[in-house]
């Protein structure tokens, strides 16, 4: 579908200056759609799996390293099989997460 076709029907989540901001630039911004705690230990795994890659010199295993990837400026392009990420960091699945942010931070645009 088109921009033109999506914005003819009635929006169902999004604004309708939202949606036409999105098609502008490609994203939207929704303040509070995650929570900050749910932001920091996301963070916190992102951190450390970069730090983990430090030690390598190219991609292994679920570590999918950048070209320029060095220990000093590590760049972790993306972790291959998030599932063991997420045990390893101690995360909820995704179903637990969607459970705790499924009211949070949501205003008139849903």
């Amino acid at each position: 579908m088109t921009p033109g076709e999506v914005l003819s029907h009635p929006p169902r989540i999004l604004t309708p200056e939202r949606r036409r901001y999105y098609f502008k630039n490609g994203y939207v911004l929704i303040e509070g759609a995650v929570e900050r705690t749910w932001l920091d230990r996301l963070r916190a795994a992102s951190d450390e799996m970069v730090e983990r890659s430090q030690t390598l010199t190219q991609s292994v295993g679920s570590f999918v390293l950048e070209n320029e990837h060095s220990r000093d400026h590590p760049r972790l392009r993306r972790l291959s099989n998030p599932i063991e990420h997420q045990k390893e960091a101690n995360l909820p699945t995704i179903q637990a997460a969607a459970a705790s942010t499924s009211s949070a931070g949501r205003g008139s645009d849903y």
